[in-house]
Parts: structure tokens; sequence; C-alpha cells
């Protein structure tokens, strides 16, 4: 776990591959190696990354191509999927993440999060869209963004309205995916996407 300064310390959480939201809602992001690699170069002076692996997904970042760009950048830091994200996260003072459910975390901790990819809490308060590469770099060196939001009571309010405005059904993999009542509530719901209706 990181030590140190939390100013200094930023965290990408590594999203399980494949996976569709990566796939399909992130269409300008290449791969999450050359996602990283651009962090690193837009990051300010003193900045470290600690790129988290995903907790079902071990022994990722001992992949060729990872050990590659650690070797190649000082600043890159690993920490192992059974680490806890939330304590990583406590000792980071930004976040960066394509659309990850730890970003979410990072919101309720009150840390900037430098959102990339399409995602229910991109409008969040404390999110930042970045849809391009210049966006991202522009982003990791306002100084603003390393500073730590009081802003609770907003993300509160916004988790409750999202809630309000989501339907029953439950995509998972899951002992009850197939059962009739499941499918039929998430039939129900792409319809209601499809022909907007007064809920």
């Amino acid at each position: 776990m990181p030590e140190g300064s939390i100013e200094n310390n930023v965290v990408y959480p590594l999203q399980y591959e494949p996976e569709a939201s990566l796939l399909y809602f992130s269409p300008h992001i290449v791969n999450q190696i050359s996602f990283v690699e651009t962090v690193l170069k837009a990051l300010p002076d003193r900045r470290i990354l600690w790129v988290k692996e995903h907790p079902n997904q071990f022994g990722a970042l001992d992949f060729n191509e990872w050990r590659q760009l650690k070797s190649r950048y000082h600043n890159l830091r690993f920490i192992h999927g059974r680490q806890n994200g939330r304590e990583l996260i406590k000792r980071c003072s930004l976040a960066v993440t394509i659309s990850s459910s730890m970003g979410m975390d990072a919101l309720l901790l009150g840390r900037t999060l430098l959102v990339a990819g399409k995602v229910f809490y991109d409008k969040f308060s404390g999110a930042v869209l970045t849809r391009s590469y210049e966006d991202l770099a522009r982003e990791l060196n306002k100084p603003c963004n390393y500073h730590l939001q009081n802003n609770s009571d907003e993300i509160t309010n916004e988790l409750v309205e999202f809630g309000r405005h989501t339907y029953p059904g439950d995509p998972q993999p899951s002992h009850y995916l197939y059962e009739k009542q499941n499918l039929t509530l998430l039939v129900e719901a792409i319809q209601a996407e499809l022909c907007p209706r007064l809920r």
C-alpha cells in the first residue's frame, strides 16, 4: 500500500477483461495498457500511479506487457487484487477509471474521479468526464483535482435519485437469472428504454 504523502498518489483500478464496459462503452480507448501509459505520460512531477488488479483476475499485472510498462516508468506501482481497494483510495488524492465500480467508491470517499468511459456515475459530484487523451492530460495537471472533497450530501442525493429511476430485474449471472420472472423484468426494462413512457 502507498506510503508518504496522499496528495502524490493516484489510483487506477484495473478492470476485468474481457468486459462489455471496455469493449462497447469506451470506443476511444484501445486497451488498458495504452490508457495507463497515457496517464503516466501526463502525470505531473512527483505523482505516483498505483494500478490495482481486479479482485477476480489475479495475476493480470504479471503479464509481460505490464512488467515492461513498469520497467519504463519509475512512478508506476502495482497493487495485488487481494488488497483492499477502499484502503488504497484513502491513501490517494485522485482516482482515474474507465468504468470500474471502484470509481464509485472513490467518489464516496471524497476523491475527484477522472472518468474515461460511459458509466452510471459519470455525472455525479466529483466525477470529471475525460472523453479524449487531451481531456485526460489537462485534468491530471489541474492542482484542484488533487484536493479532497466534502460532497457526501450531494453524492447521497444523486445515489437516491439514481435508485428512483432504476428498473427491477437483475442482469448479472445468478441462480435466478433465467427464471421467468427475472427475464420478464429485464424485457420490460429494455422495452421501457426503447419506448420511453411516463413511469
